[in-house]
């Protein structure tokens, strides 16, 4: 301009974007368009993100100004709405949402759809129709997998079941084959009292002689009939035996004292 003359005092070579003459430099103009370029790519991925379009399509745009018609034709927009209809939709999704997280914060547990919500949320998927495909994806997928393990468990409750009959029956046969053992244990030990004490003195005997263990039981019939002996072996060389009077009785029914003393007092009658 005549009669001006533009003089800069500054610091730093791109502190000043025009030069003398008041014109953009190209080292400036190719900074900016290189910022915007880097913005442009990711609004674009943005928006082809949200919307479940292709980047192509969102540049294809040319980032010119559509119609709704256009909007909703080439994906960027899922209906037209009136005022009052925008107004009902953010109403009704602002409750929801509301709702959800008062849920959560009560320590409410979400249904599967809304953790799939919130997982593809964080994974930047945003457009419905996707969305509800991925889920009937999955939803198929979670009951397959959730209809085998059923199965699984199913067998496994079967097998159970059987395990515990058999369980049972183990249990019911030991239990009588030790019945049995015991029963003979003490069929055993009755046998070997009766023949050494007779039936009366036996069962007596028996009684005080049930918690033994077998080797002290054998023990102690043996130390009795060895007395029993020793006893009787006195009393025949005191007394003596009359053979006349004598009566001969299984070992079973008297012992030796009792059958001595029998055949002793016999003679006087």
């Amino acid at each position: 301009m005549e009669g001006y003359k533009r003089i800069y005092i500054y610091a730093g070579e791109n502190k000043v974007a025009v030069d003398n003459d008041g014109e953009y430099k190209p080292a400036f103009l190719n900074d900016v368009q290189s910022k915007v370029d880097r913005l442009y790519s990711k609004f674009v991925s943005h928006v082809a993100s949200y919307r479940g379009i292709t980047e192509a399509a969102v540049v294809g745009t040319k980032a010119m100004m559509l119609t709704s018609e256009d909007a909703v034709s080439v994906g960027l927009a899922d209906k037209i709405q009136t005022r009052t209809e925008f107004a009902e939709y953010i109403s009704d999704l602002s409750e929801k949402m509301l709702a959800q997280e008062n849920g959560l914060q009560k320590g409410e547990s979400m249904n599967i759809f809304d953790k799939f919500l919130v997982v593809r949320a964080e994974a930047n998927v945003g457009n419905y129709a996707q969305l509800k495909a991925e889920y009937e994806a999955f939803a198929n997928d979670a009951a397959t997998k959730y209809e085998a393990l059923e199965q699984k468990y199913s067998a496994l409750m079967a097998d159970v079941e059987k395990q515990q009959a058999l369980l049972k029956e183990y249990e019911h046969k030991f239990k009588a084959e030790a019945e049995q053992k015991q029963a003979d244990v003490a069929n055993a030990r009755k046998q070997k009292l009766q023949a050494a004490f007779g039936d009366a003195q036996a069962e007596h005997l028996f009684a005080s002689m049930s918690s033994l263990p077998d080797d002290a039981f054998d023990n102690v019939i043996a130390a009795m009939e060895k007395k029993q002996e020793v006893a009787d072996k006195a009393l025949e060389k005191e007394h003596g035996i009359n053979a006349e009077n004598s009566v001969e009785k299984p070992l079973a029914e008297v012992s030796g004292t009792k059958r001595l003393l029998e055949q002793k007092f016999a003679k006087t009658k």
